[in-house]
């Protein structure tokens, strides 16, 4: 998704980048060091894969999740489109059931504010706790869509 490139994504090109710092007169201790990755493929990546399936399928059957509206939500506000936001960030797995009802049923708190931080981190983009517009994008990508994509990226 769009966002802040992260530093993961330079990781296989920064021993050709490293050397060519000194021609913009930076030295090689100025340059990120890399961090040990992961492995994008484990062997138990397919049936990990496979699990997020058949949770964004179960997802999909339940009528997936609704629409943000556009708008400046942060956190304080209050309203209809702070409740679809709580339902939105819940369906997905990203905030609990009690922020979807009762008194915070309306209300952007800090638990709705760590929620659409952490899917914002989960999709490459900058982890601002507000509402923008690739984040309202982001949101607004129908769970079929979603789902579609992991079952293309089953090994």
């Amino acid at each position: 998704m769009l966002g802040a490139p992260r530093l993961s994504l330079f990781r296989p090109i920064l021993p050709i980048l490293v050397p060519l710092l000194g021609l913009f007169g930076c030295s090689a201790s100025q340059a990120p060091t890399p961090k040990p990755a992961a492995p994008f493929v484990t062997p138990d990546s397919s049936a990990q894969i496979q699990a997020m399936a058949d949770k964004y399928a179960k997802i999909v059957a339940d009528g997936g999740w609704p629409e943000v509206p556009k708008g400046r939500i942060k956190k304080g506000s209050k309203g209809k489109q702070v409740a679809i936001l709580n339902q939105r960030l819940f369906v997905e797995g990203y905030l609990q059931a009690a922020a979807t009802q009762g008194e915070f049923q309306q209300v952007f708190t800090s638990a709705t504010e760590d929620a659409l931080k952490r899917f914002q981190v989960n999709h490459g983009l900058s982890a601002s706790g507000v509402i923008d517009g690739v984040t309202l994008s982001a949101l607004n990508v129908p769970a079929q869509q979603r789902l579609n994509t992991i079952k293309a990226n089953i090994p």
